[in-house]
C-alpha cells in the first residue's frame, strides 16, 4: 500500500477584501449623479451622516464628474440607513442610486452610442475598456 497523503483543507483562497472603490464596510456607492456634481453637493446630501471621505472620480478629457461617487462613513452603523433614506433622492434634478458596501457600483454604464454613422473612413469599436484600468 501506498501512503496516500491528502493535500486537502488549503482553502485559503477568497479571503481578500472585495470590490473596486468599497475598500470596507463603510463606503457607498452613489450612482446617477449630474456630472457637474461637485463633493461639496454629495457632502451636502449626506450631512446628517458622520462623512470621513467623498470621491467624484473626475473625467480627464471634460473636467467634469463621472457621474457617481463614493461616501466614505466614520460611523459602520450608519450606512444602512443612509442607504435606505437617500436611495432615491434627487440631487442638482437627478435621481441618484446608493448602493450598499459590496453592493457592486460596477457596471452601471451599459455601453455607450456605439457609432452607427455610415462613414467612409473605417472605424475601430473597442468595447469593455475602463475608464481607470487600474485593476
Amino acid at each position: 500500500g501506498g501512503g496516500g497523503y491528502d493535500r486537502g483543507g488549503y482553502d485559503d483562497k477568497g479571503k481578500g477584501k472585495g470590490g473596486k472603490g468599497g475598500d470596507d464596510d463603510t463606503t457607498v456607492y452613489v450612482g446617477s449623479l449630474p456630472f457637474n456634481v461637485s463633493e461639496n453637493d454629495v457632502r451636502k446630501a449626506f450631512s446628517a451622516f458622520n462623512i470621513v471621505e467623498v470621491r467624484v472620480p473626475m473625467d480627464r478629457e471634460s473636467g467634469q464628474g463621472r457621474g457617481f461617487a463614493f461616501v466614505k462613513f466614520g460611523d459602520p452603523t450608519q450606512v444602512h440607513r443612509a442607504v435606505q433614506e437617500l436611495n432615491g433622492t434627487e440631487i442638482g434634478g437627478r435621481r441618484i442610486r446608493v448602493n450598499p458596501p459590496g453592493g457592486g457600483g460596477k457596471g452601471g454604464d451599459k455601453g455607450g452610442d456605439k457609432g452607427g454613422g455610415k462613414g467612409d473612413e473605417p472605424t475601430l469599436f473597442v468595447g469593455g475598456i475602463a475608464h481607470e484600468a487600474d485593476e
